[in-house]
């Protein structure tokens, strides 16, 4: 399980927030079209988080 102050939080074009662990990106902070298929797999779409509470 990640730690909340290890997470990393990225922006794609359409304003999508991403939630990341600070690890897999290896220092290398992007934007979320820049990250791999892999990578994004691994990260957390914020939209989603919200919707389980407020939706």
């Amino acid at each position: 399980m990640t730690d909340y102050s290890n997470l990393v939080y990225i922006h794609d074009r359409e304003g999508n927030e991403y939630a990341c662990p600070a690890t897999l990106l290896k220092g290398n902070i992007r934007k979320a079209v820049d990250l791999t298929e892999t990578e994004r797999k691994r990260c957390v779409d914020m939209s989603t988080v919200i919707d389980q509470f407020w939706g």
